[in-house]
Parts: structure tokens; sequence; C-alpha cells
């Protein structure tokens, strides 16, 4: 999705502006990047980069036989925008959670009933980007990207956990390159992948403190996508190996065998 409406935003400014319209935003940003490029684009085409948004929806909309979207398949929530949706998890038996974003609209996690109607649970700022999520009993638990404050370049994902009944919000970890997170059945624990080089491990956290219990390692091997059995005694993941292929292993915690 961002590669498709980002091809119709730079050909709608090149056929309106000219062919040398992103020569001369380029130039505009790299003289001036404090203010951002959002302002380099307006200020060679005069228009916000929303309203460039809004006018390629509107062309998009009126050629035709087109559509975003077009599926015979029951869509609990369909956007006339551009935008992305993914990462989807059973909220009760009546709502979804899922991530949604678009080019004018920050990270979200929202939640969608059967009608198809939305309600906002979190906003995530861009200097925190969400990469996966858990939740149980009204608590999200998230892993977010936090860029680091003197190096730029550098991220560290950590995780956090939101009550949605008290509205509050506390990050359990700090610097520790954890993601891909799943809340045990008993919510006590969650299992996450951490970054640890030249592969990744498996970490048991408590999911009130945000202690690390125990590390499990697979040497040359990476881990994915973990998940907790129903029982809370196994986690299931994909491990791949150094040449690319992905089998599935289920991995007993009592005896630590797999």
């Amino acid at each position: 999705m961002p590669y498709i409406s980002g091809y119709y935003i730079t050909n709608r400014i090149n056929q309106h502006f000219g062919e040398y319209a992103w020569g001369r935003i380029l130039n505009r940003y790299s003289s001036y990047p404090i203010f951002g490029f959002k302002n380099a684009v307006k200020s060679v085409t005069g228009m916000d980069v929303k309203s460039v948004y809004d006018e390629v929806i509107r062309e998009f909309k009126s050629q035709r036989n087109s559509t975003i979207i077009n599926s015979d398949f029951k869509i609990w929530y369909n956007s006339d925008l551009i935008e992305g949706q993914y990462s989807p998890r059973w909220f009760d038996k009546n709502n979804i959670v899922f991530y949604q974003k678009g080019i004018n609209r920050t990270q979200k996690l929202v939640k969608v009933d059967r009608s198809g109607e939305t309600m906002e649970l979190l906003n995530r700022k861009v200097s925190k980007i969400d990469n996966s999520f858990s939740l149980d009993d009204n608590i999200i638990y998230t892993s977010e990207q936090h860029i680091a404050t003197r190096f730029s370049a550098t991220k560290y994902s950590d995780l956090h956990s939101y009550d949605l009944k008290t509205n509050k919000r506390k990050r359990l970890t700090t610097a520790k390159r954890l993601y891909s997170i799943d809340i045990s059945p008993d919510n006590s624990e969650l299992i996450a992948v951490k970054t640890y080089l030249p592969y990744n491990r498996l970490s048991l956290i408590d999911s009130k403190s945000g202690e690390i219990l125990r590390n499990i390692n697979f040497e040359n091997f990476t881990i994915l996508n973990p998940r907790w059995s129903p029982s809370g005694n196994h986690i299931e993941f994909a491990l791949q190996d150094s040449v690319g292929i992905v089998n599935i292993v289920v991995y007993n915690l009592k005896t630590n065998k797999w």
C-alpha cells in the first residue's frame, strides 16, 4: 500500500507541477531540513501533503471501473482511503483489533465490530513505531521501536502495556530489543523474540514488571512468531535455518525439549 499510494502521489505531482518538481522539492528539503519534508512539498506545490493526497483519491475514484477494494469476501471494515490494515487479533467474539496506517495518519490500533463501526484504541507517535501486539482482559501489550535520542539511526524495540479500562500506560523494558510478543493464557508472562546477534533468542518476561525470567537460545537459527499453547506449557514458533528453510517447532517449557 505505501508503494502504490506513493506511486499515485509522485505521478500526480509530476503531471501537475512538471517533471522537475521532485528535484525542486528535494532541493528545498536539503536546504531547510529543519522545516521537514512536508514543508518542502508545500513550498513547491502550494499544497499541503493531505491536500495532495485528497486530490489523488478524487482522481482515483473518478477513473472508470476503478475501486480500491473489490472482493466477494465479507470485509468487516472497508475504508475509502488508501491505507494499510494488518495484524488482526480477536478482542472478543464480535470485535477485532488491528493496526491501521495511512499517508496522512499515524499508526494506530483500532477496534472494529461486525457492523463495521471502528473505535480508536491507541494512536502512536512516529518516534514510537509499533511492530507487534497481544491483548487479553482489556490490556494491550505492544512492542515499540524507540529512536535513540542522540543517534537517530539506532532503534530499540521494547515492550509496553496499555490498560484500556484505566488508560494507564507502562513501559515494561528499556533497550532490550524485544519484539513479536504473545501473552500467556494466565496473563502472567509474555513470550517475545530478542535480538541477540548474530541470531536471536526467545525470552520469557514477567507481564507486570517486565523482568526477563528466562532466555532460550537456538544457535544458528532465527526464531519467528512465537505463540503460547492453550495449556501454557508449550511455545510454538517458526524456526529458520541458515539457508532460509523454515519449519514449525513446539518447545516444551517444562522439559526444555523441542
